[in-house]
């Protein structure tokens, strides 16, 4: 089977720490350490050189971005040179599909919070024409996680059921992490900074416990309009400013050493399709407490400590506390094996694989 991976839809300017860019690396990965043969991987030419260096044994294959209209030729043109066989895509790409392929595809959903939490105006095309295109025309549809598939079914009634098959991500496990140097403990969020994310839940929650515990919250996201209009401002409103920090552009060990050093981990967010942050943390042997919206209860496997409701600081202030004052060390150890096994990146590549190859 000669296959081609296409991560063309990455943005140019987005770094390899994004949820996509980690999923596509992830499956990458997984193929290499198979040693899996004849796969392409197309690009556009901004990636082909680090891609090239990550996986010397695949034929790396890109195009230079120009326009949408001449990048969506310049697509096909690229998928024909591939002479493949079937295509997995690993992200919905949403910028090149006015130009369809006659190719025998795969496309993984990671979800569909494009209809949930944008404006009704926001994305309309992908929203009404190009993703309901992709999905029909998918030979069979990639689900992250069972929940998901279910909003893929729900939202697609059309759609047979046996043309979504869950595969849940690999999660990459950096060898080493680097250390942070930190003037006090700290509890540990990363993810987006944006409303549905909810962490204004956190916020209030910390303004609670601040002078009962040593700790600072440390925030990982990059800055958005959100950040600086609501959560900034209620930062400084609270007296939060020297309890409460930022951090950006952090390479994966930097990361790592992050959620290895953190005394607890929490995420409040309300929408997930699979949700790497918490898991990444709990393999990392962190203390990790969570809602139970969505998608997290399924990919955390119901091994962390969950508070409810999403949305009320005091349940999880207690619940904060409650967890930092726990001796568990056995406990993370087991829940990150389990994880770590789970979320292998060789199993899910391995399962991939086998249904590309069942298109064939």
């Amino acid at each position: 089977m000669r296959l081609l991976v296409d991560i063309s839809a990455l943005p140019d300017n987005a770094k390899w720490d994004t949820g996509l860019a980690k999923y596509s690396l992830s499956c990458l990965s997984g193929f290499a350490q198979l040693g899996l043969k004849n796969i392409t991987v197309l690009c556009t030419e901004n990636r082909k050189r680090a891609l090239e260096t990550l996986f010397p044994l695949f034929n790396i294959l890109s195009f230079k971005r120009f326009h949408l209209l001449v990048d969506s030729f310049r697509w096909r043109r690229s998928i024909r040179k591939s002479n493949c066989d079937v295509i997995f895509f690993p992200i919905l790409g949403k910028k090149f599909d006015f130009i369809k392929t006659s190719k025998p595809f795969v496309q993984t959903i990671h979800d569909l919070q494009l209809y949930k939490v944008t404006k009704p105006y926001s994305s309309f095309i992908t929203k009404a024409f190009l993703l309901p295109s992709r999905i029909r025309r998918a030979k069979k549809i990639i689900a992250i996680s069972e929940y998901t598939k279910g909003d893929i079914l729900s939202f697609f009634k059309a759609l047979p059921e046996d043309r979504v098959v869950v595969i849940h991500n690999g999660v990459l496990v950096p060898k080493t992490g680097n250390t942070p140097t930190t003037e006090r403990p700290y509890i540990l969020t990363v993810n987006s900074l944006m409303k549905y994310k909810n962490l204004s839940t956190l916020l209030r929650a910390f303004v609670l416990i601040k002078d009962r515990i040593p700790h600072d919250l440390v925030l990982v996201g990059k800055e958005t309009e959100y950040w600086k209009t609501e959560l900034s401002s209620y930062i400084n409103a609270s007296g939060l400013e020297g309890r409460v920090k930022r951090l950006d552009n952090l390479n994966e060990e930097s990361l790592w050493g992050l959620y290895k050093a953190s005394d607890v981990f929490v995420t409040t967010s309300l929408m997930e399709g699979f949700g790497y942050t918490p898991v990444e943390a709990a393999i990392a042997g962190t203390k990790v407490v969570s809602t139970k919206e969505t998608a997290l209860p399924e990919s955390t496997m119901g091994l962390v400590y969950y508070y409810e409701p999403a949305t009320n600081p005091v349940s999880l202030s207690e619940k904060i506390l409650e967890v930092l004052d726990l001796e568990d060390v056995d406990k993370r150890e087991s829940i990150s094996r389990e994880l770590i096994k789970e979320y292998d990146p060789v199993t899910k590549a391995r399962e991939i694989h086998s249904l590309l190859e069942s298109l064939v």
